[in-house]
């Protein structure tokens, strides 16, 4: 519930954790950050005055179209999105998984 008064929202592909953040009192907008946010989404979101960043793909294999989408095209989502809603400060949060060289298969 704290996070709720705080003015906490979660965003995310997979409905079943949102689902469980919405449990504890997290508001939450299922999206998918490989893919440009719509005005109609920024509407929802505002307003913000931050925006923590700390999504992507950490695997030691995979496709480097997905290694792509979740690591590269998302944050440049996330950036873009900031700067629409206005927010005064980004935070990105990553894992010393990700800058390893990930192995991928193109299939």
């Amino acid at each position: 519930m704290a996070l709720r008064d705080r003015g906490v929202i979660a965003t995310g592909r997979d409905r079943g954790k949102l689902a469980r953040l919405e449990a504890l009192g997290v508001r939450s907008l299922p999206l998918d950050l490989a893919f440009h946010v719509s005005a109609a989404d920024r509407y929802r979101i505002c307003p913000v005055t931050a925006v923590v960043h700390c999504a992507g793909l950490s695997s030691p294999l995979g496709r480097h179209s997905a290694f792509q989408a979740a690591n590269v095209d998302a944050t440049q989502h996330v950036l873009e999105l900031e700067k629409q809603l206005g927010a005064k400060r980004f935070v990105f949060v990553s894992t010393a998984e990700d800058s390893r060289q990930p192995r991928t298969v193109d299939s």
